[in-house]
């Protein structure tokens, strides 16, 4: 890679993460769905995730635009069980000057208020809710929060009383969908350019784009950066392909044949589902993977280079985390409640810091892996130990904890390659007893769901412990337990067993047992293997020893997370799944490594032919 396109590429990279932290910056708040902050005139409080999303106090102003042809305001609301008042709450909500609309004695749980608009086609509308009962925190003893404090109003929409019609909330103003839009259409031809030029780029360009969504939605979907590099991407490689088309590997045959198990399983639940629309989502997602895992194998076999892989790697790794660590400052999406004080949890240009933890599990495996194999240079061990500090400061225990076992084994098969196999046989027990722990807890044997319980405060605003969500996937599973109740539907079935719930089942196996039954957790187990059995014989290529320990640690982090269905974590991960399996395909001697002593890895120029010989 010529010197001034990696100065280039630095620069670029650098921008998005300083970009990516002023937008955090200002998006830190989360509020309501169908509500912004220019809606709120007083009275309600910002969350830093939708679980915690949003405390009322007793009196709450709100302007509203109504769609037109709606007649009703819906407003969803959720009063937690350690916020119970007697005789439950009574609510009073007054539409501009008509008189006010009375919900009485609400008890716990999840609640729907509908209220008539005083007429229709009112361009804007001012709702006051006003609460008659609300509590302090801090002289409950839940923590130290002051504030006095009614409800949580999860979500504001409107309806049409007449047809049924409900309208979902506005989308994102169209001027700034066509601005993300022109700036994916800029980008998608720099990326196609590239390609064209070098194939090499194709591998490079979902690597860097993959943080960062800039997304635009249109017509009821997502237009992702992710997204639109994968489609050019594509198209780039179609003429290399067509030219010198590369040959297969056992590796990516077992991980394609895998994952297209994963979607024929989907394919399979879907007539199951109560709700089509997530459904189809999850099975165009895992389409997705399985493009991106086919076009990042013949983006590195057509062009191998691992100098080009480590630049990546390294560059995607400071990108995600100088905005991280700008949140400290600027303020986190999250609080972890530690002995009554809020600990911020940094999550980057991730969707939290549970998936900032998954997406680091990926990355700095990969880099240790060339750390341990390669020279490394001042850069990549920069990187890999602010990727570990930055982990630890997600707060998330299970995505540090699976980090540190795949970067402990990784360093005994490099250093001590004859342990390797007890290694080995010992992370496999431990990740096998914990299953087992977390499966004796999903199917309701009491001593291992106290492990996982609720403890301390839960003043997140109701997303439930571990051992609820379980119980409940436990219970959709035994009701379909070949089929599940259909992908993406968890999520809505889930606060049928756990009023006031809207989250996923925190645990990977749990969730798609209950979404895909027997089956589906079949194919989730054979994806699994073939991303850590592919691997084991291939260990000297680095991308290869990256790509196995980066799979156990999203192995071990998926037991107590679901980490993989955020496509910023799923499309890194078959990224490098299908690097590897190019890498581990070809000779070491056929391989490029086109880095400097002045490029963000350091290496040495040492590069070779470019023409590709079967291993």
């Amino acid at each position: 890679m010529p010197r001034i396109a990696r100065r280039i590429a630095a620069l670029l990279v650098l921008a998005f993460a300083l970009l990516g932290a002023r937008a955090l910056a200002q998006t830190s708040n989360v509020y309501p769905t169908g509500l912004a902050r220019a809606n709120v005139g007083g009275g309600l409080y910002p969350g830093t995730d939708p679980g915690n999303c949003c405390w009322m106090s007793p009196t709450v102003d709100l302007r509203l635009t109504p769609p037109r042809g709606a007649d009703t305001l819906l407003l969803n609301l959720y009063l937690p069980p350690f916020a119970a008042y007697p005789g439950g709450e009574l609510l009073r909500v007054r539409v501009n000057d008509a008189p006010a609309s009375v919900s009485c004695c609400l008890q716990p749980g999840e609640h729907e208020i509908a209220v008539r608009l005083p007429s229709r086609g009112l361009p804007n509308v001012v709702v006051r809710i006003v609460a008659e009962k609300s509590f302090v925190p801090k002289e409950r003893g839940i923590n130290d929060d002051p504030r006095r404090l009614s409800m949580l109003l999860r979500g504001v929409a409107f309806l049409d009383a007449r047809s049924g019609e409900r309208f979902d909330p506005a989308p994102a103003p169209w001027l700034a969908a066509r601005a993300a839009l022109a700036l994916q259409a800029c980008i998608a031809l720099a990326i196609l350019l590239l390609v064209l030029r070098r194939p090499a780029f194709g591998f490079v360009a979902l690597v860097l784009s993959d943080p960062f969504s800039l997304a635009a939605y249109v017509h009821g979907t997502t237009i992702t950066l992710p997204k639109v590099a994968l489609v050019a991407a594509a198209i780039g490689l179609l003429p290399h392909v067509l030219r010198a088309r590369p040959r297969g590997s056992r590796a990516l045959t077992a991980l394609a044949l895998a994952q297209g198990f994963a979607i024929l399983s989907a394919l399979a639940s879907l007539p199951l589902a109560a709700q089509h629309g997530p459904a189809i989502r999850e099975l165009l997602k895992a389409c997705e993977y399985l493009a991106t895992l086919g076009i990042a194998y013949a983006s590195y076999a057509l062009d191998p280079d691992e100098g080009l892989a480590r630049t990546a790697l390294t560059l995607v790794a400071f990108a995600t985390l100088l905005p991280a660590f700008a949140q400290e400052r600027i303020g986190t999406p999250q609080a972890e409640l530690i002995a009554g004080h809020a600990v911020p949890r940094i999550a980057g240009p991730l969707e939290g810091p549970n998936q900032l933890a998954g997406f680091l599990g990926i990355v700095i495996p990969a880099l240790a892996a060339f750390a341990v194999r390669r020279p490394a240079s001042l850069f990549e061990r920069l990187a890999i130990v602010l990727g570990v500090a930055g982990c630890a400061l997600t707060f998330s225990r299970g995505g540090f904890a699976s980090l540190v076992i795949a970067l402990a084994l990784l360093a005994i098969v490099a250093a001590r390659p004859h342990r390797a196999r007890a290694a080995a046989l010992t992370v496999a027990t431990i990740f096998g007893g914990a299953t087992l722990v977390a499966f004796a807890a999903f199917a309701g044997f009491e001593p291992a769901r106290a492990l996982f319980a609720a403890h301390g405060d839960r003043f997140n605003g109701g997303l439930g412990s571990r051992s609820e969500l379980w119980s409940a996937a436990y219970a959709m599973w035994r009701a379909h337990p070949l089929l599940g109740i259909g992908p993406g539907n968890f999520e809505i079935a889930v606060g049928r067993y756990v009023p006031g719930i809207r989250t996923h089942a925190n645990g990977t196996f749990f969730q798609v047992l209950a979404e895909q039954g027997l089956i589906g957790l079949a194919a989730y187990a054979s994806l699994l293997v073939a991303a850590i059995g592919s691997f084991v014989r291939g260990l000297r290529s680095p991308l290869a020893l990256g790509a196995c320990m980066a799979s156990v640690a999203l192995a071990f982090h998926q037991i107590v997370d679901c980490i993989a269905i955020y496509p910023k974590v799923g499309v890194m991960w078959f990224v490098l799944l299908g690097v590897a399996a190019a890498a581990t395909t070809y000779t070491s001697d056929d391989t490029r490594d086109t880095t400097s002593p002045d490029s963000p890895d350091g290496a040495r120029n040492s590069s070779a032919g470019g023409r590709l010989t079967p291993a």
